[in-house]
């Protein structure tokens, strides 16, 4: 999977075309177009990316959610839900990177995630994945973690 070019971060610009991208059959097939976006931040701060996905699981855009300070960041889940909505998301993948390196999540990582999962499910926008990026990545799917 590789993008060609990225979308500007701003609501309402639609990946479209751009994306050279085939369906993700799993949450983890979005680590590459995560690891792109975050390369291209200060990598010292904390920062919360949403990827919105159509129903085919393609992606119709992303958000910068929030940037941080080194150790953490503060994520307005009104403005996650208002972003996918705003991109035309059926679902989302959730991502934020930990600068330490170390992709362990916090409490206030789960805490957000059982948030994001509940939020959704309000709105009838599955949550596929909350992804933490370090050396390594953490996936909340991947551990049966999304409640």
């Amino acid at each position: 999977m590789k993008l060609t070019t990225l979308p500007r971060n701003a609501i309402g610009d639609r990946a479209g075309p751009r994306y050279q991208l085939q369906t993700f059959h799993s949450p983890k097939a979005a680590i590459p177009i995560l690891r792109q976006l975050f390369a291209r931040l200060d990598a010292d701060q904390e920062r919360f990316i949403l990827l919105a996905l159509n129903n085919k699981l393609n992606v119709t855009g992303f958000k910068i959610v929030s940037s941080g300070g080194m150790a953490d960041t503060i994520v307005d889940r009104r403005i996650v839900f208002r972003s996918a909505l705003l991109l035309g998301a059926t679902s989302v993948i959730a991502a934020h990177n930990h600068p330490s390196g170390d992709s362990t999540p916090s409490l206030e990582d789960r805490a957000l995630t059982r948030h994001l999962v509940a939020a959704g499910e309000l709105l009838d926008l599955q949550v596929h994945d909350h992804l933490i990026l370090a050396r390594d990545t953490y996936s909340f799917a991947e551990r049966g973690e999304l409640r």
